[in-house]
């Protein structure tokens, strides 16, 4: 096919998957001539339905377009927004699916992880398959390699939702049903499924190595270098290795009140992120309602809606069991800002 032939295509391709008719009519609105009409028909592009309508021809061709689309991610509200019906029709469903499974497996075996993501969305949405539990189960493995789409990470959480950890029991159970079946009798997608759960058991392991290495001290280290977003990276890592994320964003508001004062020691937060670790620490309340007045009187508003934030936080986690009524009042007025671990902070200039 000629370079000339194929951007002429392309333009069919894009106003065919967009919903436009492949009508005589609409094909010379397009640009393209009668004589290109009947070029593409003899080349098995172009299909002659009935007088002044057309269908495609050559289907390796639109999938090879359409898949160009969705590894670029360019379709990506649009995969289900493809009429998957006209697109099915040009295969039978088998070949479809090994062809697309096919190509996942490729880019699962050359790292591309999120262009692996997309194709297996697109499988599921031609296959029509997001309630059976393999489907959802590859989407929700895909989600701990690589970023989804929002849409789909909902899916996933979902599945992890009612699976659990039991996911990895389910995984094994399938993979030794596969090993017990025939080389030539295994279905393309189990194999999807078994060298994606690999890369997933990989990542996991991956990530269990860099958390054990993580402490309070290189959390103090970062800190000091100025290396912020490194700290808090750390830190939420840290505090899920110990069951402690219900610290996370009171911590992260005393980083943002150190850094507010000019106490680059941040002695204090490392100091209690030291108690918290050991379950030694103990809130003492009545000091940041005093801090929370002293920076109102002062009239240092962030400083001061800093300290009404960790209030929040602690009557949110049952810290503080009374507080006063002014500030009861005052943190249901003011929105929370600390809770999350990748704010980014900026140090105050030297000059």
């Amino acid at each position: 096919m000629t370079n000339k032939v194929k951007e002429k295509m392309k333009v069919i391709y894009e106003n065919f998957i967009n919903g436009m008719p492949l009508t005589a009519a609409n094909l010379r609105n397009w640009g393209i001539s009668t004589y290109n009409i009947n070029q593409f028909i003899e080349n098995g592009l172009l299909i002659r339905a009935h007088h002044g309508y057309y269908e495609l021809g050559n289907g390796e061709d639109y999938y090879a377009y359409c898949k160009s689309l969705f590894l670029s991610g360019k379709q990506n509200q649009g995969v289900k927004g493809i009429n998957m019906g006209k697109f099915l029709g040009f295969f039978s469903d088998d070949d479809i699916i090994d062809d697309i499974i096919r190509d996942i497996l490729k880019l699962l075996d050359e790292k591309k992880l999120l262009e692996a993501s997309r194709l297996f969305i697109t499988l599921m949405n031609v296959n029509l398959s997001w309630e059976q539990e393999k489907y959802r189960m590859g989407l929700y493995l895909f989600s701990m390699v690589t970023e989804l789409p929002e849409e789909y990470v909902e899916i996933a959480a979902d599945y992890r939702l009612i699976v659990g950890s039991l996911w990895l029991q389910r995984w094994q159970e399938m993979v030794k049903k596969i090993k017990d079946t025939p080389d030539d009798s295994q279905n393309s997608f189990d194999k999807l499924l078994m060298n994606l759960g690999s890369l997933a058991l990989q990542h996991i392991k991956e990530y269990e190595v860099e958390t054990i290495n993580i402490s309070v001290d290189s959390i103090y280290q970062q800190l000091l270098n100025k290396n912020i977003d490194g700290a808090l990276g750390s830190l939420r890592s840290y505090l899920t290795k110990v069951n402690k994320r219900e610290y996370e964003a009171f911590l992260v508001a005393l980083i943002k009140i150190d850094m507010a004062d000019e106490d680059f020691t941040f002695i204090r937060t490392i100091s209690i992120l030291s108690l918290v670790s050991k379950d030694a620490y103990s809130f003492n309340a009545e000091a940041y309602i005093r801090s929370y007045y002293d920076e109102k009187r002062a009239r240092r508003e962030k400083v001061s809606n800093l300290y009404l934030e960790i209030l929040r936080i602690a009557n949110d986690n049952g810290w503080a069991l009374k507080l006063p009524r002014d500030i009861q009042l005052a943190i249901t007025q003011v929105p929370a800002t600390s809770n999350d671990a990748t704010l980014k902070f900026t140090y105050p200039s030297n000059n």
